[in-house]
């Protein structure tokens, strides 16, 4: 282990190996704050002279510190109880909605049901892969681009990951491959997710709606504020350009609008920004 600046380093000394260093030893060795002063010029003093720490002011600080621990312990306990508590309560209210909702749609074709509920659940397991593991990814692999961090590298590569991973999910990995990064840990860091996309796939698919990630547009067009919305940072009045993340449509309904890289007329989009 390395020292600690300014404390003495326990050396083996004496016969048998034993230790040959005192705790008070250590208390009168070691500066403390109030033992450095400034001599002006940018240049402080450490005043050596000695300040010993008894056994019963030692003694009487770990008590201290020992009371702290416990007063924190148990806020630790009573907080853990706390969210225990509300996670139980949740449970139970998303148990009651779900049976509610299924009585009141079990004969109302019209109306979505419990499955929609749980889709519910999936479009946010969607928002959270794109947004908090695929675009952190993309976005760090943009800053180490050789001619610099741009926004639009940063959404070409989030587009390139989510076409990969839910075109064919169940090749994902594979097709991951082929896209250029900078990291060492690329093949580890596809891997994780490809699961993660397989994953969520066979988990939408057991509700047994239909379903589908829409990767279709119209490039050039306006976007239809019904089912698209524009990636951030871009203009929804500029033409598409190319599609960031897919739509997640189950059973004819959006659960995720489509989100879209836009840029003004005559501007160029590079047809990749992945690192060369």
């Amino acid at each position: 282990m390395t020292d600690y600046d300014g404390w003495p380093s326990p050396s083996l000394g004496g016969e048998g190996g034993e230790l040959d260093i005192e705790l008070d030893d250590m208390a009168d060795d070691r500066p403390i704050a109030s033992d450095i002063t400034s001599t002006g010029g940018g240049k402080t003093e450490i005043d050596q002279s000695p300040k010993s720490l008894n056994a019963e002011q030692l003694g009487e600080e770990i008590d201290a510190l020992s009371f702290d621990l416990d007063q924190l312990y148990q806020a630790h306990e009573a907080l853990e109880s706390r969210v225990s508590h509300l996670f139980a309560l949740a449970e139970r209210l998303e148990e009651g909605l779900t049976s509610q909702l299924e009585r009141v749609t079990a004969d109302r074709r019209d109306l979505a049901d419990a499955r929609h509920l749980d889709q519910l659940k999936l479009a946010e397991t969607f928002r959270v892969l794109v947004e908090q593991r695929i675009l952190p990814i993309a976005a760090r692999e943009a800053r180490l681009h050789r001619s610099g961090y741009k926004p639009e590298r940063v959404a070409r590569l989030v587009s390139e990951i989510c076409a990969v991973l839910f075109r064919l999910p169940g090749s994902a990995k594979e097709g991951l491959l082929h896209i250029k990064m900078s990291s060492n840990h690329w093949a580890d860091v596809a891997g994780d997710l490809a699961a993660k996309a397989e994953s969520l796939y066979q988990n939408v698919a057991e509700t047994g709606l239909p379903f589908y990630w829409d990767f279709y547009l119209a490039p050039r067009k306006g976007l239809d504020e019904s089912w698209q919305e524009p990636w951030v940072g871009c203009d929804a009045n500029w033409p598409a350009r190319f599609v960031v993340v897919p739509g997640y449509f189950v059973g004819g309904q959006i659960f995720c609008r489509q989100r879209v890289f836009t840029a003004p007329r005559g501007q160029r989009t590079p047809k990749s920004l992945a690192v060369e």
